[in-house]
């Protein structure tokens, strides 16, 4: 019988062990993101690529490469990111932005960290400064919270 209440307590501390350790695994998330630019401009929330965030501390990190261009003889254009929370029937929220100019020799890497966000639906925007300049751009990363 002392066997048996050994067993079930431990398998009772156990559970509630387990669940409360549940809530700290949660509360740390990554969602992974990717684009190519064949143009001047790549929107999360036009394309329904959006992010489910835990809340946290934020952070984009990731990297950027030119794919081909059509025409050598242009600059580079820098590229801005900025991440939006999609909010319901009100302007979305800046949550915030970085830039990064792309390389023709090498993968170059962009990251910013954005501060305390609440628990939400979020979106990337990449974009050109100007209009498009004729470079190809893939780029992959990481949107975080803990």
């Amino acid at each position: 019988m002392k066997r048996k209440q050994k067993i079930l307590g431990f398998g009772v501390a156990s559970l509630m062990f387990g669940m409360m350790a549940l809530p700290m695994v949660a509360l740390a998330n990554s969602s992974s993101w990717e684009f190519y630019m064949d143009r001047a401009e790549v929107n999360g929330d036009k394309n329904k690529e959006y992010h489910y965030m835990n809340a946290g501390n934020m952070k984009l990190s990731g990297s950027v490469n030119i794919d081909s261009y059509a025409n050598g003889n242009l600059k580079i254009q820098t590229l801005n990111f900025t991440v939006k929370e999609w909010v319901d029937w009100s302007p979305d929220r800046l949550v915030g932005k970085t830039s990064v100019t792309p390389s023709k020799s090498d993968r170059r890497s962009v990251s910013a960290t954005f501060g305390k966000q609440k628990q939400g639906k979020y979106y990337i925007v990449v974009a050109k400064q100007k209009d498009d300049d004729g470079y190809n751009i893939s780029g992959y990363g990481d949107l975080i919270t803990n």
